[in-house]
């Protein structure tokens, strides 16, 4: 019997291929260690398969450009196809002017007699970490961001979803009780809105609640918005009225209006919204418990006519169906949106009015309403349809606006996290709020340059994997919220798209807003332009008395 050793190694499936070397770093360097030379085929006729009758062998490219080092396995049954493959590729070869050796004389240049096994030295493991950097870790952080993110959006959705079916499965007040009647005042603001004054005025006009007063608030126009707003006003005689003042933006607009109104309620609205014929009724009705300060309503898109406004469709429906719902369980609601919001007037002077200091002065004021110790609740009866941004430029514009905002809000805000008299709000949603801006922030520029060094390289299968179950997730629970809101599952047909163009989007602006707030760079309000293009749907059935 003859012992005989041998000074070379291949790990199992080791070809000269990148992603080989990827996978077997460890075992190059471990045995590089111990003495072995690695060594690796070019050439696999996956020789194992012969006995199959539907197998065709394929033969290596015999150019004459190259070596080739060849895989067979002399073991696992019959050998026999092999056999037959191995002359017939000796004869080919030949005639092509290739000449044969073994592995092992190929190896002998590379192989010392004298060589000890020895611990690792610096350079060792120097050698040993640019390895791992190049070809380990790339591997290791996408896999690991890919169970993060998966596992991250899969837990926070489903809990969401969970705490908003409960929300609307509770007993919702249908009606206004008939002996509360409280004053209303419906209040717009207006910046070079003369186009669509006209259509939002008609909207309130036709609420099935009457005892309200309309002001309509032109905050400096340089167009005919204020000439628009006096023509109105001799139009409908009493119940309308307009204040006409110097440009101090959206907040100092609508702080001229309530200080000079004399109404329990107050309803905010964008002047080219336009409201559903119950949608004020439904709004006031919590306000009869003393504990609420104010009550969001339901935005949506409406103007639906390409790409760009569906996906904001969509999004404001997941945005409020699942999310807000979800908060408005834990008395946490983070922002009564300024399109369809109504408020306790005198919880907003005890809050100081909407204020001057963020971009986002509703969700200010939201949290402002929370620290007076008011309940704030989400309506999902309340609707309100606005003008969308129908072009990426000015989709970006309005998304900076909001995101700077939001962070503003935050950071002014920061000092009752965590504090459980504040309960939910405090210790479960603003965190959760921090961790969904700051999450695209550290892992974005990762797994960009992961995925493109993947796919350059060949290895699109994991790419694949991640983006088909994120956006399988996300597809399955946009279909929840659909569901929630009576709404139009065609909208599910712009989340691929979306996936790959506005998520850049929106990473690329939080980026933006922070380098803002770091350079201490003032930001407008960067109004959009409107177009008029919002048209209220068919009138929905109703039971519900007002």
């Amino acid at each position: 019997m003859f012992l005989v050793s041998t000074r070379l190694f291949r790990a199992p499936y080791a070809s000269e291929s990148d992603q080989a070397i990827r996978n077997d770093a460890d075992s190059i360097a471990l045995a590089q260690q111990l003495g072995y030379v690695p060594v690796y085929f070019n050439s696999d006729p996956n020789d194992w398969t012969f006995n199959d009758s539907k197998v065709t062998p394929a033969y290596p490219d015999l150019t004459g450009n190259s070596d080739i080092v060849m895989l067979l396995h002399d073991g696992g049954g019959s050998r026999e196809k092999t056999i037959e493959y191995t002359k017939k590729v000796i004869e080919l070869a030949k005639a092509k002017g290739y000449t044969f050796t073994t592995v092992s004389e190929l190896a002998k240049p590379y192989i010392s007699n004298s060589f000890v096994a020895k611990v690792p030295d610096n350079n060792d493991v120097i050698a040993y970490t640019i390895i791992q950097g190049i070809y380990i870790l790339p591997k290791k952080i996408i896999i690991g961001l890919f169970v993060f993110t998966i596992v991250a959006i899969f837990l926070t959705t489903v809990l969401n979803t969970s705490l908003a079916w409960i929300n609307m499965r509770k007993p919702q007040l249908s009606f206004i009780r008939r002996k509360y009647r409280p004053t209303v005042g419906v209040i717009l603001p207006a910046y070079n809105e003369g186009i669509v004054l006209e259509k939002t005025i008609r909207s309130l006009r036709a609420s099935s609640y009457k005892k309200i007063e309309i002001i309509m608030v032109d905050d400096g126009s340089t167009d005919d918005t204020w000439s628009i707003m006096q023509r109105i006003m001799r139009r409908y005689k009493s119940g309308v009225r307009a204040i006409h003042q110097e440009n101090t933006g959206k907040s100092g607009a609508l702080n001229n209006a309530i200080k000079q109104i004399d109404c329990e309620l107050v309803i905010c609205l964008d002047a080219d919204t336009v409201f559903e014929r119950r949608t004020i009724a439904h709004l006031i009705k919590h306000f009869t418990s003393p504990t609420v300060g104010a009550v969001a309503g339901v935005v949506k898109v409406g103007n639906t006519t390409n790409y760009i406004t569906r996906w904001q469709a969509l999004e404001y429906t997941i945005g409020t169906m699942l999310e807000r719902n979800a908060q408005s369980l834990l008395n946490a609601v983070t922002i009564v949106p300024g399109a369809c919001g109504a408020w306790r007037r005198q919880a907003v002077l005890a809050a100081g009015g909407f204020s001057h200091r963020t971009l986002a002065e509703d969700c200010d004021l939201t949290y402002m309403i929370h620290k007076l110790g008011f309940r704030v609740i989400q309506e999902n009866n309340a609707r309100a349809y606005t003008e969308a941004p129908h072009t990426l430029r000015d989709l970006m514009k309005q998304r900076f606006r909001w995101t700077f905002g939001s962070i503003q809000a935050l950071w002014v805000h920061s000092n009752i996290m965590m504090k459980p008299k504040y309960k939910m709000l405090s210790n479960y949603v603003m965190p959760m709020t921090a961790i969904a801006l700051l999450t695209p922030l550290l892992f974005w520029p990762i797994i960009t340059f992961i995925t493109v060094q993947n796919i350059v390289d060949g290895n699109l299968l994991t790419i694949v994997i991640f983006f088909s179950i994120s956006l399988t997730i996300q597809t399955i629970f946009a279909a929840i919220a659909i569901r929630f809101a009576g709404g139009s599952y065609k909208l599910l047909f712009t989340l691929p798209l979306a996936r790959f163009v506005f998520s850049p989007i929106r990473t690329y602006i939080m980026y933006r807003s922070l380098l803002t707030v770091f350079t201490g760079k003032y930001v407008g309000w960067n109004k959009l332009v409107r177009s008029g293009a919002v048209t209220l749907p068919p009138a929905r059935p109703s039971h519900a008395t007002q």
